[in-house]
């Protein structure tokens, strides 16, 4: 089984990110975030959302779908310690607590 993000349908890869990069606000910064999320793997990407935070420096919400996979239950990654949950955890805040799961 191959894992990809789920987005609007099962298995689309549609993925949602952000970033800031050190260029002021314009055209020139806009394509060029959107041809930064291409070389991260996504396909099609739309900036959603640009915003001025400084005169020097653009922040940047991207949506599109992830080229990528990752193999599922059989990954190497399954093997690193991290814990498989079959219900939907719930993180405390404050850090290091355990998860409440609920079904």
């Amino acid at each position: 089984m191959q894992l990809r993000p789920y987005g609007d349908t099962a298995n689309d890869g549609i993925v949602q990110i952000s970033f800031t990069l050190p260029l002021p606000l314009d055209s020139r910064a806009r394509e060029t975030a959107r041809r930064y999320a291409m070389l991260m793997g996504v396909s099609n990407p739309l900036v959603a959302h640009a915003e001025s935070i400084d005169k020097q420096f653009s922040f940047f919400i991207v949506y599109g779908a992830c080229t990528h996979t990752m193999g599922g239950r059989r990954h190497p990654a399954w093997g690193v310690g991290i814990p498989m949950y079959r219900g939907t955890a719930i993180h405390r805040a404050g850090g290091g607590a355990e998860p409440t799961f609920i079904s």
